[in-house]
């Protein structure tokens, strides 16, 4: 989604939200992309376990000899964690942003939450 977004850097932000929404009732781990073909869906301590961390923050999911793999790979970085109904305000922790002119117009809001640049999980 951040790659199709790209235009929009300088508007959006990604939510940092406490693991402390893993222990809510009804919590499932999707091991990829929710929409995709292949999604399992676990309980937290199984679907943490199902999730293969290294290729979920690869900071590439491109295999240009097999694109199977590509293919998966891409959907696995887009591992969910899904929460029933909504996530409450006390679970958000703060703010990437992708640049400074971002990160001014998220100060401007006057959130008490840390707001960071993070340019590098921005496409």
């Amino acid at each position: 989604m951040l790659s199709k977004l790209r235009a929009s850097n300088d508007d959006i932000c990604i939510l940092r939200i406490d693991a402390k929404v893993l222990d809510l009732p009804g919590v499932i781990i999707a091991d990829r992309n929710a929409a995709s073909d292949w999604v399992l869906f676990s309980p937290v301590v199984e679907g943490l376990k199902a999730i293969d961390r290294e290729r979920v923050f690869a900071r590439y999911w491109t295999h240009p000899q097999d694109l199977y793999q590509e293919m998966s790979h891409k959907s696995e970085k887009c591992a969910e964690v899904l929460v029933p109904d909504r996530v409450m305000p006390c679970y958000l922790v703060g703010f990437y942003v992708a640049n400074e002119r971002a990160l001014l117009q998220f100060q401007q809001m006057n959130i008490n939450l840390p707001i960071c640049i993070r340019s590098d999980i921005f496409f």
